[in-house]
């Protein structure tokens, strides 16, 4: 069936954040938000989808030297040219669509290769939506029944002869358990949030407000690098956890990609433990994610992850996550998963 780009739009909203949210070295309190339309020949009939995501400063790149201005011109950047490329393709599949656009884009990358992917995925996404339009199918359905093309040896060579069917169950889950992610400026109780700060729009602002809220019972929790400021920080999330949900809770725990080496990261998990403030709280402990620096995490010197925390944990690679074979890579460090998010790549 084959599938080609006939032409598409990009729509820019700039919006502000309900509260401030710092996350890494960025604090976001407004952001550009894109709205890409495709219109897509399939099988000699047309159909339109849509894909749109925020432009989030430091959040594909993480450069101190930048500003907000230019990281934003960055995301902007790699879209157009994933657009552009785009228009030259004609494949028989979403997935040869796609797999052309990667090997265009990504051979070698112009761009860091997280933002580099980040302009693919926008368009791959509003093509899967205008293929899933054409069908009157969704997605899980198209993924199973494999009507999207997928050859999964061409991503992984272990992977040959095999379809996503072999791996999926017969439907999709009907529901999962949010896990929140608390901001490294987030208040943590009611009673900190001062007259001046408090938003007045009928939704939770604190950390124990929005557990009561949504019912939550799993958490993200951010490092920033400075220990002693993370121990202070982890017992205030600690205390105001433990005390709303006794036992009945787990959560992560994102590096921020703010350790060097497994030694350290291991060191800072040793003060944790050393803490009876903190002990009994990393019982809940249920993975970690990249916490060593994407230029570091999986170089060709890298060690193995595998003892970098006191207690068995699973760790997890993120924003490592640059090319296909930084997956494989990771498994072979002792990394136990990857942080899927649909921003680096459906197919992928």
């Amino acid at each position: 069936m084959p599938l080609r780009l006939l032409d598409f739009n990009v729509r820019r909203l700039d919006i502000a954040t309900r509260m401030p949210f710092k996350y890494g070295i960025a604090v976001m309190t407004d952001l550009p938000h894109v709205l890409v339309t495709v219109r897509a020949l399939i099988g000699g009939a047309e159909a339109t989808g849509q894909s749109a995501d925020h432009l989030p400063p430091k959040w594909f790149t993480k450069e101190p030297g930048t500003s907000p201005q230019e990281d934003i011109a960055g995301m902007e950047a790699v879209l157009a040219e994933a657009l552009e490329a785009a228009k030259d393709i004609v494949a028989d599949s979403p997935f040869e669509f796609w797999m052309e656009l990667h090997n265009q884009l990504m051979s070698p990358p112009r761009h860091p290769p997280l933002l580099q992917h980040f302009g693919i995925s926008l368009v791959e996404r509003a093509l899967l939506d205008a293929f899933c339009q054409h069908h009157g199918q969704p997605l899980w359905q198209l993924v199973r029944s494999n009507a999207l093309g997928i050859d999964l040896g061409r991503l992984s060579p272990e992977l040959t002869g095999y379809a996503p069917a072999d791996f999926l169950p017969e439907r999709p889950l009907e529901s999962a358990q949010l896990r929140h992610t608390v901001g490294m400026a987030d208040f943590l109780r009611e009673a900190v949030i001062g007259p001046e700060e408090r938003l007045d729009d009928g939704l939770p602002q604190s950390l124990e407000a929005c557990i009561d809220f949504y019912g939550l019972r799993e958490f993200k929790l951010k490092l920033t690098g400075n220990a002693g400021a993370d121990l202070d920080r982890l017992r205030g999330i600690a205390d105001v956890i433990h005390r709303k949900l006794q036992g009945d809770y787990r959560f992560s725990l994102d590096g921020n990609e703010q350790f060097s080496t497994p030694g350290q990261l291991r060191s800072f998990g040793e003060e944790v433990y050393a803490d009876p403030k903190l002990n009994a709280f990393f019982e809940h402990l249920f993975f970690i994610e990249q916490p060593i620096h994407r230029k570091a995490a999986l170089a060709d010197d890298a060690p193995d992850v595998s003892a970098a925390w006191p207690c068995p944990v699973p760790i997890i690679i993120d924003e490592s996550d640059g090319d296909l074979n930084a997956f494989p890579r990771a498994l072979e460090l002792g990394y136990a998963g990857v942080s899927h998010k649909n921003c680096k790549g459906v197919f992928k």
